[in-house]
């Protein structure tokens, strides 16, 4: 048997795939081409269009190539170094959700993203999963032909992943201690690159940039009340002036300047400092009290939510949006008042834990535990003008008010004998009830005339001329007692 015959049907060795980590050197013998763009023979940078790719834009062609440039392989490499000293083989963390949140501060710091699939973080270039990819494809299948969007994948194959073991095998949760076992590989491959572009990108594609801007609840308004006088109708574009107005998404993540960002680094150090992980008290009252008072003397003000307590322009609480709607819905449309909410989904809150988690009441022993965030964000500002506000919401000035029984009688004395009193008179008789920087204006003055009004119809104090007056402003009213 000649001994061409098993040479000519094997496969050349050389344009076989390589299955390690790392990825091909670029060195080549005989014939075949370099898979460098640059010549490594003179060490001079190729021409041609196919000399300059960007991984962050055309990630296939860069998957295909499987090259990078020699600057890129130093930056590659470099990363692989400090990861591996961070992220060794063998070293035990308290919990799985510890190790994300170090491996994601360091991939946002190198430039690449990340994901979750199972007992691994994955670079967010990885292959897909085949349990993703089987439900990508059924969901595709139920969709209509003509209505299937044509999606740009900027997956590439990278093998970067930390992979993990539990300690016990059996219990595979999220607070489990884990280590990190031999899978785990260090190295960007296959024409992934992280930069600041290529994070930028990911961070887009994720949603990350529009949970951002979604979280701003008053530049949305001003996007959708956006008018035809606002629109050019030579370019069918907004004018300069309304984009100008308009923040874009780095204002959106940093709307605080540099004097705010000292205040509020200095509320959060004083309040970890108060406040700390670990510190027990002897009731979520004392704990409570603590915390309002350190509270108000900073400018916000705080709302309970069943373990801890957060500032009053926190995100809503679902539970609570559920009551909302739920109540909204049973109010006929053209009744329903149109409120502007406060809220901007502010992150400070000292969340707190029971020592005995069968019998969580108010007078049971406390913990703060490591959900707390001293932080204030989202545009969220501690100031006097903010604390008015928010009591002024609660209804906090208006239970002062109804404190005032000796000021009430004379309020409610001149309303139960006049049939109308001018807003002037009305404001110099209530302005003694509220503190100097609350704004009685017009709508407030009306509130106050309601009230007024409620409690004379109930009787809740006695006045010698309170029939009268009842009868009188029944019979504005159009009604009769």
């Amino acid at each position: 048997m000649s001994s061409t015959g098993p040479e000519t049907s094997s496969p050349d060795s050389s344009a076989l795939p390589s299955l390690q980590c790392t990825p091909l050197t670029g060195t080549s013998t005989g014939n075949t081409t370099n898979q460098f763009p640059a010549d490594v023979q003179n060490n001079s940078p190729a021409t041609g269009s196919d000399s300059q790719i960007d991984p962050t834009e055309a990630p296939t062609a860069i998957a295909e190539n499987n090259s990078y440039t020699t600057e890129q392989l130093l930056v590659i490499e470099s990363i692989e170094e400090e990861a591996s000293s961070m992220f060794y083989v063998g070293a035990t963390y308290q919990s799985s959700t510890e190790l994300r949140d170090l491996v994601r501060k360091f991939a946002h710091e190198k430039g690449f993203s990340i994901t979750t699939s199972g007992t691994r973080f994955s670079c967010s270039r990885c292959a897909e999963a085949p349990s993703y990819k089987a439900r990508r494809l059924k969901k595709q299948q139920q969709t209509p032909p003509e209505k299937r969007r044509k999606r740009n994948t900027t997956r590439v194959g990278c093998s970067f992943r930390i992979s993990f073991t539990h300690f016990n095998r059996n219990e595979k949760k999220a607070g489990q201690p884990i280590r990190i076992n031999a899978s785990t590989c260090y190295r960007h491959t296959n024409g992934c690159f992280p930069s600041s572009s290529q994070l930028t990108i990911e961070k887009r594609k994720a949603g990350a940039v529009a949970a951002a801007v979604a979280a701003d609840e008053s530049v949305l308004k001003q996007i959708l009340t956006v008018d035809d006088s606002q629109i050019d109708p030579a370019s069918n574009v907004l004018t300069a002036d309304v984009v100008t107005e308009i923040p874009t998404v780095a204002v959106l993540n940093n709307p605080y300047t540099p004097e705010q960002l000292a205040v509020i680094e200095s509320i959060a150090e004083e309040a970890s400092s108060m406040f700390y992980i670990g510190a027990t008290y002897q009731s979520s009252i004392e704990l409570r009290d603590l915390v309002r008072k350190f509270a108000h003397e900073k400018g916000f003000s705080v709302t309970t939510s069943g373990t801890r307590f957060s500032c009053s322009r926190c995100a809503e609480a679902p539970c609570y949006r559920t009551k909302r709607l739920k109540k909204q819905q049973q109010i006929a449309p053209e009744k329903r008042r149109k409120r502007n909410t406060t809220r901007v989904g502010c992150s400070f809150r000292i969340s707190f834990t029971h020592f005995n988690r069968n019998e969580k009441k108010a007078d049971q022993p406390i913990r703060i535990n490591a959900s707390t965030c001293y932080r204030h964000t989202n545009g969220c500002f501690p100031s006097s003008s903010q604390l008015s506000i928010e009591k002024r919401k609660a209804g906090a000035v208006a239970a002062a008010v109804a404190a005032d029984e000796s000021v009430l009688k004379q309020i409610l004395t001149v309303m139960a004998t006049e049939k109308t009193i001018p807003a002037d008179m009305l404001r110099r008789l209530v302005r003694p009830l509220y503190p100097p920087d609350t704004s009685l204006d017009s709508k407030f003055l009306c509130n106050i005339r309601l009230k007024i009004k409620r409690m004379l119809a109930k009787g809740d104090i006695d006045l010698a001329t309170s029939n009268t007056g009842t009868d009188d402003i029944h019979s504005d009213n159009g009604s009769t007692s």
